[in-house]
């Protein structure tokens, strides 16, 4: 085995072990329910049955095949098919990447598992992962076409089909088409060769063949069940003022965080190697550096995908930055059959050690102990025993896997669908659940006859001091029962 096999092997390797996890979150539930629907059902669902708040209303669901292929891997395997899928899908970005890493095998491993550590707090099983596979198919596509090695850049509009499909995230497809064709446009307007008139029209007409890619892309996210009326779902989504307020991924990220540091030392680290680098830059390369950055500093979750969006540029210049370094001396070369076993040896030594860690994670049992320690697995399982007469008021980060388990017996209040609750109603919540001023009124609106909340949650404890009992509590979870004397019914809409 040649070392650069061995290093490519080993970087996978590691990639492995990091990608492979238990990759259940608070929304993976809802999204696996939603997949579960549409087998049973035989057609997509796009009106909501999951809620009493917005039962029966339109809901627009971008990620309806992602959540069929979720569905299928955790029909087929269980959560370890879950697992699985998310991992494959976070090595097939870095697998496409590879290749266009321009530095040596040592130095491109380094880049490829600083990005995944960095990526990696956002892996879960949820449709966005099929964006990061296709964000980095489209980086692939658009490096290939800046640096001239190949054009297919007809291949963009086809992917946009099935993403539009798979996830909302599609929207990031537009941001690297303009990043490219900005970069081409600035690129050649900047340069010192020829005169600027020439410069300026050579530029433009790079960056409008790359619009006109882009024109054709937009066209095909017509074709998806709601037409083109979805161009429109980024803006709507991002709108959502309750988001930045309460969902951790939508906020700026914490950089006193320990899963944060990664993507701190990438910000840091690219702009290093570009300045040090004696090789050209390129206008595209800082565009995508600072658009990402600013989109990642706004909201945390897009913090996977500047780690992809940055890698080219960073592994090309830091090669170059490396080479002004002091060459070691070579000592006298080991026969060529003793390094192929060394090589043999290390990556045998490293695979096992790969096994052994992912081993575990693609087992039933691990996994369901992951989850019972981070969601009310045994609130919901004593609920569903119990058959006591809702509507529920829960936490909104428990939503999905009510629906996932309790639903249709219980239907939610809100959960992780934001777009579909919007602004108004998920105020609302976050207003009853602070218990601010006015809540009783809300709880009585929707006629409330059960609670499943943390223990500390601020409207736990003042549903109890209205005497609200409680009927059930563990570590993570309590239930709470409204008095006999309170009024019974269904929930307003």
């Amino acid at each position: 085995m040649t070392y650069g096999r061995l290093i490519k092997a080993i970087a996978f390797l590691a990639l492995t072990a990091i990608a492979i996890r238990v990759s259940a979150d608070s929304d993976t539930w809802w999204h696996l329910a939603a997949g579960r629907w549409m087998a049973a059902n035989g057609r997509l669902l796009q009106e909501d049955v999951f809620s009493f708040t917005r039962a029966g209303q339109p809901w627009v669901n971008p990620g309806w095949l992602a959540q069929l292929a979720w569905f299928a891997a955790y029909r087929i395997l269980g959560h370890p098919g879950v697992n699985l899928l998310t991992g494959a899908l976070a090595i097939g970005a870095y697998w496409v990447l590879w290749p266009r890493l321009q530095a040596p095998g040592l130095l491109k491993a380094f880049v490829v598992l600083l990005s995944a550590s960095a990526a990696a707090i956002f892996w879960a099983a949820r449709p966005h992962m099929f964006s990061f596979l296709l964000a980095a198919v489209y980086l692939a596509i658009l490096e290939d076409w800046r640096a001239g090695r190949s054009n297919r850049l007809w291949l963009l509009p086809l992917l946009m089909v099935p993403w539009v499909n798979l996830h909302g995230g599609f929207a990031i497809g537009f941001l690297l088409i303009g990043a490219y064709a900005a970069g081409a446009a600035l690129q050649a307007a900047l340069t010192t060769a020829g005169s600027w008139p020439l410069r300026v029209r050579t530029g433009w007409e790079s960056a409008s063949r790359l619009l006109g890619i882009g024109a054709l892309t937009a066209a095909a996210v017509s074709l998806n069940p709601q037409g083109p009326r979805l161009l429109a779902y980024p803006f709507q989504t991002v709108s959502i003022g309750a988001l930045q307020d309460y969902i951790q991924e939508w906020q700026s990220p914490d950089f006193h965080a320990a899963q944060a540091q990664p993507f701190a030392w990438l910000l840091l680290i690219t702009p290093v190697a570009l300045a040090l680098s004696r090789r050209a830059r390129h206008a595209t390369e800082l565009l995508l550096y600072l658009g990402f950055g600013y989109l990642s500093l706004a909201a945390a979750r897009n913090i996977a995908t500047f780690a992809l969006a940055v890698i080219p540029a960073l592994s090309r210049h830091a090669a170059d930055s490396l080479q002004r370094l002091p060459a070691r001396p070579v000592s006298r070369p080991l026969p060529p059959r003793l390094v192929s076993a060394i090589n043999w040896v290390l990556l045998l030594v490293v695979g096992l050690g790969t096994v052994v860690w992912v081993a575990p994670r693609l087992t039933p049992g691990f996994n369901q102990g992951a989850i019972e320690a981070r969601l009310p697995v045994r609130a919901v399982d004593w609920l569903a025993s119990q058959s006591l007469p809702g509507p529920l008021l829960h936490s909104y980060q428990w939503g999905g896997y009510v629906i996932w388990h309790l639903w249709p017996e219980y239907a939610t209040y809100v959960d992780g669908r934001t777009d579909l609750f919007g602004q108004g109603l998920l105020a609302e919540y976050l207003s009853v659940w602070r218990a601010e001023q006015g809540w009783q009124a809300t709880v009585e609106q929707r006629e409330f006859r059960l609670a499943l909340l943390e223990p500390g949650a601020p409207i736990a404890l003042a549903l109890q001091a209205e005497g609200w009992q409680l009927v059930y509590q563990d570590e993570l979870a309590l239930v709470l029962r409204a008095p006999a004397s309170a009024g019974t019914g269904a929930a307003a809409p």
